[in-house]
């Protein structure tokens, strides 16, 4: 059982991302771009990296062999790298919409390339008359993870945006090292 939840914080990070960046990188993209349509598309960008990017990378992970196994290796790189990336959203934020987009590339790649690899962790440790039940303890870590970013994100969702980007970036950023590194 302590196995189950240790891979379920894989899910709770990526459960605790995901509310955070859905309502903040607009807000951040709103600063350079005034189409709602356009800022929607850039916003998409994370989907269509996972249709061809999760494949790819479980492939891989299916086909590497190391002593600590055929995920972790992605797991333990990929993970803390996503969560420092995003962490540096703000600062990107404020310097230009290039910076902002390509970050957000490259974030969605990070991120987007651990979620294969913890998906399939799962069903490869835990013995298959357990799989059931480790999957409902994984996903409900998924859903602790997205609630906790959504209390976390509360008290700031009432943010006025006309409040300038340095005070807005301080609180993104203790929010966001409080969520990721305690």
């Amino acid at each position: 059982m302590g196995l189950t939840f240790l891979i379920g914080f894989g899910f709770f990070t990526m459960g605790l991302m995901d509310p955070l960046y859905d309502t903040y990188i607009p807000v951040f993209l709103r600063r350079y771009i005034a189409s709602n349509a356009a800022v929607g598309g850039v916003m998409t960008l994370d989907n269509l990296l996972q249709l061809f990017l999760i494949p790819f990378i479980s492939i891989w992970s299916d086909r590497t062999r190391t002593r600590i196994g055929r995920r972790m290796p992605f797991i333990i790189v990929m993970l803390p790298i996503s969560a420092v990336l995003f962490t540096l959203f703000p600062k990107a934020a404020s310097l230009s919409l290039a910076a902002l987009i390509i970050l957000i590339f490259i974030f969605n790649m990070f991120k987007t390339s651990v979620r294969g690899p913890v998906v399939a962790l799962m069903p490869d440790t835990i013995p298959g008359e357990y799989r059931s039940e480790a999957n409902g303890v994984i996903n409900m870590m998924g859903g602790i993870g997205l609630i906790a970013g959504t209390l976390v994100l509360a008290p700031l969702i009432g943010i006025n945006e006309q409040i300038p980007l340095p005070r807005r970036e301080s609180v993104f950023w203790r929010r966001c090292w409080f969520c990721f590194f305690s």
